[in-house]
């Protein structure tokens, strides 16, 4: 299967990569997202449940969009959720990085 070009979707540049990545473009009806933290096998932080919320309710809302792709940046597709980043909040039973709004 061939791997989307890199320049095909430029990374959210006010994004922190330790954190994480969700990056998003319409290309010709086509709502792409990709999952963007290689360096981790792209586990989801906090962050990116916000953005990947974000992407969505943006795919949403976009009338020209016909079809949505998800995919990922390096060889992994997702390891889930990154539990050394999420480790504080599940031990506080801090569930605020979950929007109710997306």
């Amino acid at each position: 299967m061939k791997k989307i070009s890199e320049n095909l979707i430029k990374p959210m540049e006010d994004a922190d990569i330790l954190k994480g990545r969700i990056n998003r473009k319409l290309i010709q009806n086509i709502f792409f997202i990709d999952i963007d933290r290689p360096s981790k096998m792209n586990g989801f932080t906090p962050y990116m449940f916000e953005e990947m919320g974000k992407a969505f309710t943006e795919y949403e809302n976009n009338n020209n969009a016909l079809c949505a792709i998800v995919y990922t940046s390096g060889d992994n597709f997702c390891a889930g959720m990154d539990l050394k980043e999420m480790r504080n909040l599940l031990e506080k039973n801090d569930h605020s990085y979950i929007n109710n709004n997306n």
